[in-house]
């Protein structure tokens, strides 16, 4: 198994972000949410599965992470 190009990895998340930023600045602010949202539940779905999201009636959101079980 190789070992990941840390350094690397971290600079390819940095300009994802600065993306997902420009594209942010074109949308509203109920799309701006969404947005955050699909954002979150893809992190959940594709990184982290300890994260749990709760959308409420009135549209807010309940974050809970949970560290990761021993030997993870």
């Amino acid at each position: 198994m190789t070992t990941p190009n840390l350094p690397a990895i971290v600079e390819a998340g940095k300009e994802s972000i600065r993306r997902l930023a420009r594209i942010r600045d074109m949308l509203p602010p109920k799309a701006q949410y969404e947005m955050l949202f699909g954002i979150l539940v893809a992190l959940r779905d594709n990184l982290y599965s300890g994260m749990h999201i709760l959308r409420r009636a009135d549209g807010s959101l309940v974050i809970t992470v949970t560290p990761p079980p021993e030997g993870e």
